[in-house]
């Protein structure tokens, strides 16, 4: 197998196999919507302060499992796509350096849905648009700063980086708008 054929193999296989943290838990996120715009609207902001942290128990929980699994042998993952010995072994490390933040992906999530359901559509913007914008300068800058033989997994590690960055940033915007009187 050539190289070009190997890296796309393994980073297709390693953003796929991400998405069964991420996706169960933005889709559970987003039915949380109506409940936090309803009970918002209804003015019953302890039910609203209820269902965030039920939410993020819940999704962290789902995320600490799965994490813990793909930490724990990546290569299962690896052999739902391929055989080949040479992308399980690649992809394998790169899994496990992809995935490192996502163990707070639960938090992140439920924290943007929650400011999409209380109509602040500036907040949620500006959180998702950061951690996205993040990203660029990680992938560009890490796998210059590093030795070739570690440039994949600097690329693959901006991801990491990005995610748990974007979780603090959330987390202390949220917090700052608790203060402020702004979030629930």
């Amino acid at each position: 197998m050539d190289g070009a054929t190997l890296a796309i193999s393994v980073g297709t296989i390693v953003t796929v196999t991400s998405s069964f943290i991420r996706q169960p838990i933005n889709g559970f996120c987003q039915g949380l919507q109506p409940v936090i715009s309803y009970n918002f609207g209804a003015g019953k902001h302890e039910r609203v302060r209820q269902a965030i942290k039920c939410s993020i128990l819940i999704t962290t929980a789902y995320a600490a499992v799965l994490w813990l699994f793909m930490m724990v042998v990546p290569g299962r993952f690896s052999q739902m796509f391929t055989e080949s010995g040479d992308v399980i072994g690649v992809s394998m490390n790169l899994i496990r350096i992809y995935i490192f933040g996502m163990i707070f992906a639960g938090v992140q999530s439920t924290l943007i849905q929650s400011f999409v359901a209380r109509g602040m559509k500036k907040q949620s913007l500006f959180v998702s648009a950061f951690s996205k914008c993040l990203y660029v300068p990680f992938l560009l800058i890490l796998p210059a700063i590093v030795k070739p033989a570690f440039s994949m997994p600097a690329i693959y590690g901006a991801q990491a980086i990005t995610d748990v960055i974007g979780v603090l940033f959330i987390v202390i915007l949220y917090k700052k708008e608790q203060r402020t009187g702004m979030a629930i």
